[in-house]
Parts: C-alpha cells; sequence; structure tokens
C-alpha cells in the first residue's frame, strides 16, 4: 500500500502507534450509517428456531451489527405478554454471564411487534443429548454422564449468578439449557424469572402466581408460590439431576416425587439428587453453590465409583484370581475416597465369602487372613478363631497319632534298648561262670533291666510327643520288668530255687510277649516263641540261661524295630 510522506513521517514519530489499514468497502458502510441516522432499522427475520408455551424465535439478521441473531417474539401479543417479554429483556440485561443467553437489544419488526434480539446459539437443546447418549459420545465425551454432569455444574455457576442478582429462573428444564457445537452451555427463557428481593435488578413479576413447568415445578410453586426462592430454584436443578438419571422430569402425574432410579444409577448421585428433590424446602441443599459442591464431590469421586464398579463385577465372577483383582480394586477405591461406603461394603462383602470359602476347604489360617478386611466386630472373627482352635487341637492329635513323630528318637532307643536286652544276659552268663546264681542276680538284673528301660524312654518322651504305638510298647516293656521283680519275690517267699525263678523268667516273657504280639502287632509272635523255647531249654541246660535269654531278646529288639520302621 502506498502512503504520502507525510503520514509515513508520522509512523516513524511514534512507533508504538497502531498502523491502520484503510477499511475495505466504504460505500457499504457508508450505506449503514446513513440508515442508522434515518432510525432504528428492524430486524430482518428468517426461518423458525423453535417455539414456547407463549413466544416463537426465529432466525434474524441484525442490520446495524450485520450478523445473525436469535428473534424472540410473542405468538399472541398482549400488553401483558409485552410486559413479560420486556421483563425478561430487562433481566437479561442484568445477568451477563458466560451460561446466560446474553441479550443484545430490544426492537420491533417491521410490524411494530416487540422484539427481543438475543445471542444465536448454534446447538441444540440439552434434552434432545439426554435422550441421545451415543451422539455425546461422539460429538463431546465418552464419559457421557461426566459430560453431563459438567453441564449440569454451567447450570448450577448461572443460577448461583442469578441468585446473587436477586434472581430465581423458576423454569429450569432440559429444553431451557442449550448446548452450542462446541460444548458452550446457556440458560435460557427468562421469561418467569422472579426477584428475591424489591430491589430486584429489574420489575419483577409477583411471586405469589403459579408458574413453571409441572413436570418440573417444586412443592411450593404450586402451595405457596409466594414463599418460592433460591431452593426452589435447588429443586429444578435436582430435576436436571433426575432427567440426566433417568430421562424424565420427577415429578409424576400426581405432582408428586416417588425415588425410582434405573440400574446403574451411581448411588452418591441418587442421594444427591434425591437432598434437592426434598418436598420441604428445609431438607434441600441451602443454595445452588451447596448443590454445586455437592456435585464436584461426586466428580472428585468418579475414579473411585469407577474402581467400584469393575470390583464389584470382579467380585461376581468365580475363581480365586478374579476375587483378588476385585480386593485389590475395592483397596485402591477405598485410597482414592476413604469414605466410599460401597467400596467398603463390597471388601467387606468380599472377605466374608472368601473367608468362608477358606473354612469350607479346612483352611482357618487362610480365612484368617481373608477376614482381615472385616470390622473387628464381626461375628466370622469368633468363628475363625473357633476353626483355628480347632485345627490346632487336631493337628497336636495328629501329632500324637503320627507314627512318623520322633521315628528319629525311637530308633535311637530301640538301639539302646536292644543293645540292653543282649548285653545284660551276655554279662551276666560270663560273669557267673562256675558259680551258682544268688539273689543278688536275680534281683539285681530284673532292678537293672527296669531302670534302663525307664531311663530309656524318659530321654525319648522328653524329645517327642509319644505317639499310641510308642505308648503301647513303652507300657509293656515297662510292665513286664516290675512283673518279673514281683514274680521273683513270690517265688522266693515259696522257697522255690533262684535257678527256676531265673527259668521262669523265660515264660513269663514269653507270655507277655505273646499277649502283646496279639493286642499290638503280630511281628512280636516270634520272639515270644523264642522265649517259650528258651524256657524250655533251660531246663537241660541251666548254665546257660543267660545266653538262651540274649537269643530271644534279640528277636523282639528286631521285631519292634521293624514295627515302626514299616509305621514311619
Amino acid at each position: 500500500m502506498a502512503h504520502d510522506k507525510h503520514t509515513v513521517a508520522e509512523w516513524l514519530e511514534h512507533p508504538s502507534a497502531t498502523l491502520k489499514p484503510t477499511p475495505p468497502g466504504l460505500e457499504r458502510f457508508a450505506l449503514v450509517a446513513a440508515s442508522l441516522r434515518e432510525g432504528p432499522q428492524p430486524p430482518r427475520l428468517g426461518d423458525t428456531l423453535g417455539v414456547g408455551g407463549a413466544g416463537i424465535v426465529r432466525l434474524a439478521d441484525q442490520p446495524s451489527l450485520g450478523r445473525a441473531v436469535a428473534a424472540k417474539q410473542l405468538l399472541k401479543p398482549t400488553s401483558e405478554a409485552e410486559q413479560l417479554l420486556l421483563q425478561e429483556a430487562w433481566v437479561l440485561g442484568h445477568l451477563e454471564h458466560p451460561h446466560i443467553v446474553p441479550i443484545h437489544d430490544v426492537t420491533v419488526d417491521a410490524e411494530g411487534r416487540l422484539t427481543l434480539l438475543l445471542k444465536r446459539i448454534d446447538g441444540e437443546e440439552w434434552g434432545r443429548w439426554i435422550r441421545d447418549p451415543g451422539g455425546v459420545a461422539e460429538s463431546f465425551a465418552e464419559d457421557v454422564l461426566g459430560w453431563h454432569l459438567g453441564v449440569l455444574r454451567a447450570v448450577c455457576l448461572a443460577m448461583a449468578f442469578a441468585h446473587d442478582r436477586g434472581v430465581i429462573h423458576r423454569d429450569l428444564k432440559p429444553e431451557n439449557v442449550m448446548i452450542g457445537r462446541f460444548g458452550e452451555v446457556v440458560v435460557v427463557d427468562w421469561g418467569i424469572a422472579a426477584g428475591l428481593h424489591p430491589d430486584a435488578p429489574a420489575p419483577m413479576p409477583v411471586r405469589g402466581q403459579v408458574a413453571g413447568t409441572p413436570r418440573y415445578m417444586a412443592p411450593e410453586m404450586w402451595s405457596a408460590p409466594a414463599e418460592v426462592d433460591a431452593r426452589t430454584d435447588v429443586f429444578l436443578l435436582g430435576g436436571l439431576l433426575h432427567a440426566v438419571l433417568t430421562g424424565r422430569g420427577p415429578m409424576d402425574d400426581e405432582r408428586r416425587f416417588v425415588p425410582s432410579w434405573p440400574p446403574g444409577t451411581p448411588e452418591e448421585l441418587a442421594t444427591v439428587a434425591e437432598r434437592a428433590l426434598a418436598a420441604d424446602p428445609a431438607e434441600r441443599f441451602d443454595s445452588a453453590e451447596a448443590f454445586l459442591r455437592a456435585i464436584d464431590e461426586v466428580l472428585a469421586h468418579r475414579g473411585s465409583l469407577a474402581l467400584t464398579d469393575a470390583a464389584e463385577e470382579l467380585a461376581e465372577q468365580p475363581g480365586e484370581e478374579a476375587a483378588l483383582e476385585a480386593r485389590v480394586a475395592f483397596a485402591a477405591a477405598l485410597r482414592q475416597w476413604p469414605e466410599n461406603r460401597r467400596a467398603r461394603e463390597g471388601l467387606q462383602d468380599l472377605a466374608r465369602r472368601v473367608a468362608r470359602a477358606r473354612l469350607d476347604q479346612g483352611d482357618p489360617i487362610g480365612a484368617r487372613r481373608s477376614g482381615a478386611d472385616l470390622p473387628e466386630d464381626d461375628a466370622l472373627h469368633a468363628v475363625i478363631a473357633d476353626a483355628i482352635a480347632e485345627k490346632e487341637r487336631v493337628e497336636a492329635v495328629g501329632r500324637h497319632l503320627d507314627p512318623t513323630v520322633g521315628a528319629r528318637e525311637r530308633r535311637g532307643a530301640m538301639l539302646v534298648m536292644a543293645y540292653v536286652w543282649v548285653s545284660i544276659p551276655v554279662f551276666g552268663h560270663f560273669a557267673s561262670q562256675g558259680r551258682e546264681p544268688g539273689r543278688e542276680v536275680m534281683y539285681g538284673g530284673s532292678l537293672a533291666l527296669l531302670l534302663v528301660t525307664i531311663g530309656v524312654l524318659v530321654g525319648l518322651w522328653q524329645r517327642s510327643a509319644p505317639s499310641p504305638l510308642t505308648r503301647q510298647l513303652s507300657g509293656w516293656v515297662v510292665l513286664t520288668p516290675l512283673l518279673q521283680a514281683g514274680l521273683s519275690a513270690g517265688l522266693d517267699l515259696w522257697g522255690v530255687p533262684v535257678r527256676a525263678i531265673l527259668a521262669s523268667h523265660f515264660f513269663l516273657w514269653a507270655t507277655m510277649v505273646g499277649t502283646s504280639a496279639l493286642a499290638v502287632d503280630r511281628r512280636l509272635a516270634p520272639a515270644a516263641v523264642g522265649y517259650l523255647v528258651a524256657f524250655m531249654v533251660s531246663a537241660w541246660v541251666p548254665d546257660g540261661r543267660n545266653l538262651l535269654m540274649a537269643v530271644p531278646n534279640a528277636m523282639l529288639a528286631l521285631a519292634v524295630w521293624q514295627i515302626y520302621r514299616s509305621s514311619e
């Protein structure tokens, strides 16, 4: 573009000044300026955008600004209707907010009809998206519920601003919330707005008149319209949430709200909606800000609730792996939101179910680990404790009955006993060569055998609890030397020779071992026969009595060894 030297020189002297181009289309702008000097130009009306109960909204061209706007007019112009329309214009003129539809001007059309020029919202009513969750996922966000809650947040912000300016909407419903192509949220249709106090920003209608949309109206809007206030709009906000969750307004044909939520409705959201929709205004959230905070809490907890949903699905699946994954998900949900009642109850129900399954499987220790997530006062803890005590008792009995318990110690004891049983007779044989056995041999041998046997058994029992087999054989081993001593003393009192008394010991051992063979194990029978044979032979070979005793003693030790080895 060419410039004269004078202009360039001025620019050089003022380098911070904005360089302004020469505007194009001067003739067109000149025509607009001339028409404005002649007087306001009526809007040129176009296609219908929407029709309400008393008004119609058309697409219009605003000549003064050369833009497309929305023109709201009355279907049946009357003085009262025009007053309401003008009132809406004044209200909107005082409520400049990003989520409240802006008003550009109030004018008349070519036919003299009062016309509100509003911002044209290139979008659709919120209700259309509530009915089309697939469309929301495709056009705005995959998290459909989260997106709707974001829209509701924007409406809450608009209402909080309006309430702060002393205005209540009284007609909040999905049809009066517009969603732009890029997700803009705008609250429209303030035609029945009312003032909260006398110094409202614009002349407001009397609150004593019934007005609103029946499917969404709060009870006091019917019964006490003069008492409506900000909590009335809170009811309507709850109605919007109800529409999001159910697809319809909260009030039935008898103007009652009966909570009824479809399956899968988040409990926390249902609780918020029910409080906002309380029939008594005193039981509702006391302001739009309080309702907004409740929605924000839900949004903050949605991650925890999503984990809870996943955990509940996993908990319904069979198998330990699914139960473990469910427990991890429940725990993660509680870490994000410790007050998540669903997650806590789900975790406890899962713990209770798994713990009972462990009990049924005979694993009370595992049940105790699984039951760690249960409250301390849960009755299942006592059941698990009883099961653990019973298991410990049974295991103790099992260890008591288990022949493998203490097997090594028993084998060592049997080696000692075998050595004693064989060595004592052999030692006695060589010690008594050429001498007649006396009472000291008779009583001393019995006493030595008894003491050695008791010492070995005491050492064995101290190392491990005796099994029933050990108790039976131990009792027999101890009882036999006692009977031997008693038999010796009795026969000695009768004057029986010592040789005969010593020979009778063979018969006593044959009797005791034979009885044990019948009662405990038949493998003891050969030793019993050995003792009986030794008893008979000792009558012909009295000097070989001790050596004869060593043979069945060895047979007995070998039999006991075999019994222990086979029972391990």
